[in-house]
Order: structure tokens, then sequence, then C-alpha cells
């Protein structure tokens, strides 16, 4: 059985305010939690987005509302965190500050930022496009045009409990996925948004990059070295 180990570490010491890649590093890590958590809640088994059980709801599940609006949030969330650590890793190419701070980090620590920012390349005009949709926002005309485009006499659900957690307005997911790909009929839909939930669950290698990051992070500066059990 694989150990884990704890450690307490001094903040200031690992991520000085005054250090454009500490500040970063601390940034990714923080990216990073929220990325793994978004992807667990995104590839559980058995969705359907046009699951029309009227199953009592579990007001202490994330599953209260649907499998399927689980999913949705938790698509709609990686977006934004995908979209922020895109930026996090491009401002280290760009911005002069930052360019000149890498420069003097470990030649590990540099070309483990190259990589993710290779890995995240192809994806990062898809991945914006659909966080301005949907993910970051969610706007009247977005909003507007899918509900214009839907098949006139759509159905959807609507559960209307006794409490404020009884209560979901599970009709937000068909309306959040049009959003995403107007016009296009149930059938469509279905396959389009299966296809790209399983893309975007590809994206899992991330969070390994940014592991690659931070280990090379800490070996650099020697941090452990400092670091009581």
């Amino acid at each position: 059985m694989a150990r884990t180990h704890l450690w307490h570490i001094i903040l200031s010491k690992w991520f000085p305010a005054d250090d454009p890649i500490g500040v970063l590093v601390a940034r990714l890590c923080i990216l990073r939690e929220d990325y793994r958590l978004e992807l667990e809640g995104l590839i559980k088994k058995d969705f359907n987005p046009f699951d029309r059980t009227s199953a009592p709801s579990a007001p202490d599940s994330l599953d209260g509302n649907s499998p399927s609006w689980r999913r949705i949030y938790f698509f709609r969330s990686s977006l934004r965190t995908l979209n922020e650590i895109r930026n996090a890793v491009e401002r280290l190419f760009v911005d002069g500050a930052h360019k000149a701070a890498l420069a003097q980090e470990t030649l590990e620590l540099r070309q483990a930022f190259e990589s993710l920012r290779d890995e995240i390349k192809d994806q990062s005009a898809s991945i914006k496009d659909l966080r301005d949709r949907i993910g970051g926002h969610v706007l009247h005309d977005g909003v507007g045009n899918a509900l214009r485009g839907m098949d006139y006499g759509r159905n959807a659900l609507i559960e209307m409990g006794e409490t404020v957690a009884e209560t979901h307005y599970r009709f937000a997911g068909d309306i959040a996925l049009a959003t995403l790909f107007p016009g296009k009929s149930e059938e469509t839909l279905l396959v389009e948004v299966q296809e790209l939930f399983d893309k975007t669950a590809k994206l899992v290698f991330i969070v390994g990059s940014i592991d690659r990051i931070f280990d090379a992070y800490v070996r650099g500066r020697e941090l452990l070295k400092s670091t009581s059990s």
C-alpha cells in the first residue's frame, strides 16, 4: 500500500509574496486542487443529460437535482479552472518580469512550465470559447438564443419540494446544454455533449503536469530540507 506523508510548512518560505514564480506556483496549486475535484464530479458513470427520473431528491447529495446537473456544473467549473491555468502559465512567457524570473530558475522547472504550456496550447481556443459561452458567464443573449433554438414543445422537469433543499429546477440543465450547443436536437446534443465531456476528462494529465512543476520548484529551492514531519 502506498504511503502518504504529512508535513507542516511555512508558507512565507515556500511561497514568498514578492517572488513571481513562488506566487505563480501557489496559484497553480490552488487551481490543481480545483480541477482535480471538478474532474471527480465530472467522470462518474452512467451520465445521461436527458435523465427524466422523478426519484425523490437527496438534499445532502450533489446529485440532488440529478447526476446530469452535477456533471454540467462541474464541467462548467472545469472550464473556468482550465482557462485560469492557461492564463497563469501563458503569463510566464509574455510578461517581462515573469520571463526574467523564470530565466533564473532551474532547467527542470523551466522545462516543466514549457511542457504544461504546450499540453494545453491545442485546447486553448476551445477552452476559452466554451468558458465565455457558459463556463464563466451565464449571458442574457446566450440563454435567449438557446431558448429560441429549442424545439417547440420541448419537455423538461421541475421539482417543487416543501423546502429549498428539496426544490430543483431541473430544466436549468436543459437550457445550459442548449447554451453550449444552440440549435441542436436532443439526439445530436446527447452525442456531442458526451464527446465533449470525455475529451475534457482526458485533460486529467494537467494535474500531473502541475505536480511536476511543483516537484521541480521544491527540489530547485531545497524546501524539504527545512521541513519537519
